[in-house]
């Protein structure tokens, strides 16, 4: 437990340091940039992420499952000279079509911005996954403080915001390098670790998952004017920064000791932590709308402004949060077994559905109907992913009540009364759902040593 705590405080402070340089980024770019400039920043960090997935992901996600011992560091070795390999190779080509393009600075921010993604996600997976999180935490927090300060002075001097990009991208990638594990020179690599294919299908579960995400944003401008995308997106980075953030930081923390129980054959007590995890990933979400909902929506309205607001869609994007990380709990019994090929089949198909009923209900119902299509969406993949798994009904059946509560104050009118009994009845299946992990726990209490 100390471990757990360690390491979960470990984690937080490198999310509150990005957190803090992404604050401090924003306003001292805008205050230089024009907004058509700062909008090409924008789309090349976004881009960024695509490169960084399609050059890294499949080595970096096969890494991640099978990262082998801090004492025998040949898996690294491994995955880092392929990563360093492959992010040359698709760096170059994406640089000499600029070229042709006369697009040389994007390439050059997509490549550079990109480049520091990766380098610095592989890295400091390498000392999560070895037990050393606050090697993993001086890790991102250099690379990121590096890559902020990096940017942000390059614009002030007056450097092209694309140029500036790149440039910020590669600095970050060398600083993660200065604080990455260290190996010992051989003239060969070792042999690979797990198969290409393994790495391939988590990479391609990977996009799967981005892209439904994305669907909203993706959908609405299709349908609704920018207003209203703006009010959703605004929505959807407040669920995203609040639940969201907790979430994740609760899932970086238990992949690490959960692969390594399941990897020592305690595959009851592992499959029973994960059950416990998609409680708690209902219980915050629930606790979240609760306390969001409380005084008619008082605290989001003092986050992102009244003008923003939109209590009817709030909680189904806080939900939606909730649903995609209990479909990653899920997909871990998946991969823990070696089933990549399931992940990423399942995570494309509820891709796909959620992309469609995202589509139909923007066009139908505008934000509203988009928000319970990427809610439906994410329940769909934590559904289909639990099928094969030692997942129970109960937390199904209590991902879809939620779902259909939610729903229902999302369409019925009600105004502030409606806003007391969705934070009551969240608050009150809160209540019961931690009353039931508390019992498991206490009735399964070997399954924690």
């Amino acid at each position: 437990m100390t471990a757990v705590v360690g390491a979960g405080a470990a984690v937080g402070v490198a999310r509150i340091a990005s957190l803090v340089c992404a604050v401090i980024q924003l306003p001292l770019l805008t205050s230089v940039l024009t907004p058509a400039e700062y909008s090409l920043v924008a789309l090349t960090i976004a881009g960024s992420t695509y490169f960084s997935l399609i050059a890294a992901d499949p080595i970096t996600l096969a890494f991640q499952r099978f990262p082998g011992e801090r004492t025998d560091r040949g898996a690294y070795r491994y995955a880092l000279v392929r990563v360093a390999v492959s992010l040359g190779a698709l760096g170059l080509l994406t640089i000499a079509i600029s070229l042709i393009l006369g697009l040389w600075q994007v390439a050059i921010a997509v490549v550079g911005w990109g480049a520091g993604l990766a380098t610095t996600r592989l890295i400091s997976m390498a000392w999560l996954m070895w037990a050393e999180p606050w090697k993993y935490s001086a890790n991102l927090i250099l690379s990121t403080g590096v890559r902020t300060a990096a940017v942000v002075w390059l614009v002030h001097a007056g450097v092209e915001g694309a140029l500036a990009v790149g440039i910020a991208g590669f600095a970050s990638a060398v600083a993660a390098l200065v604080v990455s594990p260290r190996f010992p020179r051989v003239s060969r690599l070792p042999k690979a670790p797990w198969s290409w294919r393994f790495g391939v299908h988590l990479a391609l579960a990977s996009l799967a998952g981005t892209i439904l995400t994305s669907a909203g944003l993706l959908m609405l401008p299709l349908f609704v004017d920018g207003t209203a995308v703006g009010r959703f997106a605004a929505m959807n980075q407040l669920a995203t920064l609040t639940c969201g953030s907790v979430l994740g930081l609760v899932l970086t923390v238990a992949y690490p000791a959960l692969r390594r129980v399941w990897d020592g054959g305690a595959h009851d007590a592992s499959s029973a932590r994960i059950e416990w995890l998609t409680t708690v990933c209902l219980v915050v979400c629930l606790a979240t709308i609760g306390v969001f909902s409380a005084g008619s929506y008082w605290l989001p309205a003092r986050a992102v402004g009244e003008n923003y607001l939109d209590a009817d869609i709030l909680p189904l994007l806080v939900l939606s949060t909730g649903f995609a990380s209990m479909g990653q709990l899920a997909s871990w019994y998946h991969q823990f077994r070696l089933e990549a090929p399931t992940v990423s089949r399942r995570t494309w198909l509820s891709a796909v559905f959620g992309i469609a009923v995202t589509a139909v209900g923007a066009w139908c119902y505008g934000i509203v109907g988009a928000s319970i299509g990427v809610a439906l969406g994410f329940l769909a993949y934590f559904l289909v992913l639990r099928i094969g798994t030692r997942l129970s009904r109960l937390a199904a059946f209590a991902a879809g009540v939620t779902f259909v509560l939610s729903v229902a104050g999302a369409i019925a009118p009600g105004g502030s009364a409606l806003d007391l009994s969705t934070g009551m009845l969240s608050a009150a299946f809160a209540l019961a759902l931690t009353a039931r992990l508390v019992w498991q726990l206490t009735q399964h209490r070997e399954a924690l040593r």
